[in-house]
């Protein structure tokens, strides 16, 4: 259960962050794709799925939420999506170049997490 669990996981990050790096590349050009509503509906139910997951391996694993490293994924996820939805919600280029330059580093700063299961992330073995 814990390996299916772990690659469907896995698998739904690579698709969620395909999806926010097309809508961001889509929002920076201006393109009209971007108003598509499949486009709009689609992040929703692929992240919570994502999200659902995360917490079905946390719990195969008999890893508690408020294991320090899971407790700053979390916070980092709700960082990530808050700068996400600042992203595509602003008016000029230039703040969406920020926030979403800024949401991208926070992805990284999850996998980095994730990847030495850190919550300093890379920060902690340099």
């Amino acid at each position: 259960m814990y390996i299916a669990l772990k690659h469907l996981h896995l698998s739904l990050i690579a698709i969620s962050f395909l999806l926010f790096l097309i809508r961001g590349f889509w929002l920076l050009s201006n393109s009209p794709r971007l108003q598509q509503k499949l486009i709009k509906i689609l992040p929703h139910p692929v992240n919570l799925l994502l999200i659902l997951s995360g917490f079905g391996v946390a719990y195969s694993l008999n890893l508690p939420v408020s294991t320090p490293w899971i407790l700053a994924k979390l916070v980092a996820l709700l960082v990530y999506v808050a700068l996400g939805i600042l992203a595509f919600k602003q008016t000029t280029r230039a703040k969406q170049i920020l926030f979403f330059s800024a949401a991208l580093l926070t992805f990284v700063y999850i996998v980095s997490v994730a990847v030495t299961k850190l919550p300093s992330g890379v920060f902690g073995i340099i």
